[in-house]
């Protein structure tokens, strides 16, 4: 997963569309676009700006980057000795792989051939 990818699960939980979030950083929506699609680089002014519109710390935001960036092993992430990140990130991961599942749903319905 990347930076992009994750800024769009985070505007999706939030319910937010890509226009609303690209007004709200002083982008356009096809910048903001071209952010999630991870075709244009997004410096920590930015990150630190869209981490705040999405009512997400910077650190935080890092962190549930790095975790889904991971081989998606809640174990490995959720061990460590010394907790680093904030007391909602769980309940934030639940939501992401909550949202993933019913987008795979979608998406497997669209792939069925009626006929």
């Amino acid at each position: 997963m990347s930076i992009g990818r994750t800024i769009r699960i985070l505007r999706a939980l939030r319910g937010y569309s890509q226009e609303y979030l690209a007004s709200q950083i002083g982008v356009s929506q096809k910048t903001l676009s071209r952010m999630e699609n991870d075709r244009c680089k997004i410096d920590y002014v930015r990150l630190s700006d869209i981490s705040k519109c999405l009512e997400i710390d910077t650190y935080t935001f890092l962190q549930l980057e790095e975790y889904l960036n991971s081989s998606r092993s809640k174990t490995n992430f959720l061990v460590h000795p010394k907790p680093l990140w904030s007391p909602n990130l769980q309940s934030l991961m639940d939501r992401i792989e909550n949202l993933e599942n019913q987008m795979n749903k979608s998406n497997n319905n669209l792939d069925i051939d009626p006929h």
